[in-house]
């Protein structure tokens, strides 16, 4: 039996196969985190609706979109100066901007 722990927030903190000292830890295992958790015979559940769970889905992409962002922001420069004087873009540069773009895929 794997027992695992979660913090106030209800975010994963660890887990143990021995049998746990105190009551806060729960026989539940694989979950990172919850939506509207909801504690019920001795574990904690999911809780949200379906329209919940999709709204949590467009904010993690909306997430994924601002880092994405933050990252390309940093080579933005070498397209400009494409743009203003012509000279070329490294490959290298196009190849980490594609990179970065698969990362944040979703």
């Amino acid at each position: 039996m794997t027992y695992s722990r979660y913090n106030e927030d209800f975010y994963f903190v660890g887990s143990t196969y021995a049998e746990p000292s105190d009551n806060l830890w729960t026989k539940i295992a694989y979950v990172d985190s919850f939506v509207k958790p909801r504690f019920i015979d001795g574990a904690w559940i999911e809780g949200a609706t379906l329209e919940e769970l999709a709204e949590a889905k467009i904010e993690e992409n909306k997430q994924k979109d601002l880092a994405c962002y933050n990252e390309l922001l940093k080579t933005d420069w070498y397209f400009i100066r494409k743009q203003d004087t012509g000279e070329d873009i490294p490959q290298y540069i196009i190849n980490e901007r594609n990179a970065i773009r698969l990362k944040y895929a979703h």
